[in-house]
């Protein structure tokens, strides 16, 4: 069924956007942010090797790679004109790069692969068999998109990532320049192209979720879900650090 956000007061609105401040910066804090990440942490050190940054590289191409399919599923259940109109631009963009002048935002992290020694043949074939968590991270986000209410996926998704990635995209250009001898601009693109976009799909992700946190069953579901998607991120970005363990 196509949701209609309701008609919440300016001051329920207002609440609504600081709960949502709020649960940002409560994230931002926790073991699980990304630039908490012990993934993170040891880019900046420099203790991550090329095999581990390439394994790390080929989950996240194809997490990017299919991110518009479960955006565009999402999509289909918005009734506001509006509201899918700024879906549909950060969709445009992420599948072309033609508002940036760049690429589709998945062929920007095979650019950074590619600059670490990964052919393109290599990351599209070997991106379609992820180690398990990666799978799960991937499979999650899947599920947020076409299994629940449109404002909920965008705002977990968000809340959970975008908000999360100016600081630690900085951490990882930067230790790119410093530990990695990597100065191309093409190849550290995908980052630098984030940073600022990301914080821009933030407020985005807060002004269409915030017609329905109006009321604390509502908020709570959000909450839960956010720290949901952080939990599969943290296990999925141990993987390439070798520190999951399977029973197969």
């Amino acid at each position: 069924m196509v949701q209609t956000a309701p008609r919440p007061t300016e001051a329920e609105l207002v609440s609504a956007e600081q709960f949502c401040r709020d649960l940002v910066e409560e994230t931002l804090q926790s073991p699980l942010s990304m630039d908490n990440h012990p993934f993170v942490r040891a880019i900046a050190a420099g203790k991550v090797n090329r095999d581990q940054l390439i394994e790390f590289g080929i989950g996240m191409f194809r997490l990017v790679f299919n991110a518009q399919k479960w955006t565009a599923a999402a999509y289909v259940q918005v009734e506001d004109q509006k509201v899918r109109q700024k879906m549909l631009r950060s969709m445009y963009e992420e599948e072309t790069g033609a508002l940036t002048g760049t690429d589709s935002h998945s062929e920007l992290m095979a650019d950074w692969l590619e600059a670490l020694g990964c052919s393109r043949e290599e990351t599209y074939a070997r991106s379609k068999l992820l180690k398990p968590h990666f799978q799960a991270f991937c499979d999650h986000s899947e599920m947020l998109g076409r299994c629940r209410p449109y404002w909920l996926f965008r705002g977990s998704i968000s809340l959970s990532g975008e908000a999360h990635a100016p600081a630690a995209f900085r951490t990882i250009v930067k230790a790119m320049r410093e530990h990695y001898n990597m100065t191309d601009e093409k190849a550290l693109k995908f980052y630098t192209l984030h940073i600022p976009v990301d914080e821009e799909h933030t407020d985005t992700a807060v002004e269409i979720a915030r017609p329905f946190l109006t009321n604390p069953e509502n908020r709570e579901l959000l909450r839960h879900y956010v720290f949901a998607q952080m939990d599969m991120r943290y296990r999925a970005w141990m993987e390439p650090l070798g520190e999951i363990r399977y029973s197969v």
